[in-house]
């Protein structure tokens, strides 16, 4: 895999089967950016969840959605965004929500947990501050492995945040209320 870590959505990320196409790939993306990431693609699934950390720095894993992806594939750009036109008629570019497939933490308790270890100790190990997405692959024996961390997120009824905490039965509001009263208590620390 080479990767433009600058850029995001799958824009400057490159499947390479051999050296030749690696190279290739490198050159391509050092016209969109001023470093590349080179890494071993991990076949498997595809995965994002999010955490969030209360006032009082507890960890709350949010759902985890599991990508219709081949395990020998990556999400493209157009598998996440489409173009279309608005209400008015003007072009737009909307992002794909389509019909995530969220892990069952009943069924797939193992993995779950496995994907929580991962999660929590990148997110104290990182220094993370109040919640964070992590998009991950896990391969067929259920080993999980860290592709990136996202610290923003549209807070809306459609942003990532919401709808990953609304899958393990928080709602917007009390999602919200978790993260405003740890913004409070950061306020009266300093």
């Amino acid at each position: 895999m080479v990767k433009v870590p600058t850029l995001e959505d799958s824009q400057g990320v490159t499947k390479c089967l051999d050296k030749d196409s690696m190279l290739d790939a490198v050159d391509k993306a050092l016209k969109l950016g001023e470093s590349v990431v080179i890494e071993k693609f991990i076949v498997g699934k595809e995965l994002r969840t999010g955490v969030i950390e209360d006032e009082n720095g507890e960890l709350t894993l949010l759902g985890i959605i599991e990508y219709d992806v081949e395990p020998t594939g990556i999400r493209e750009y157009d598998m996440k965004y489409s173009s279309g036109k608005d209400l008015t008629g003007r072009e737009q570019v909307k992002y794909n929500l389509g019909s995530p497939q969220f892990m069952d933490q009943i069924k797939e308790a193992k993995a779950v947990e496995k994907v929580k270890d991962v999660v929590f100790s990148t997110f104290r190990a990182m220094d993370i501050q109040d919640w964070a997405v992590f998009v991950l692959r896990m391969d067929d024996k259920e080993n999980v492995y860290l592709l990136e961390i996202n610290l923003f997120s549209s807070f809306g009824e459609i942003g990532i945040i919401p709808r990953l905490a609304r899958s393990v039965g928080i709602d917007e509001f009390k999602c919200f209320d978790m993260m405003t009263k740890k913004a409070l208590r950061q306020l009266e620390k300093s």
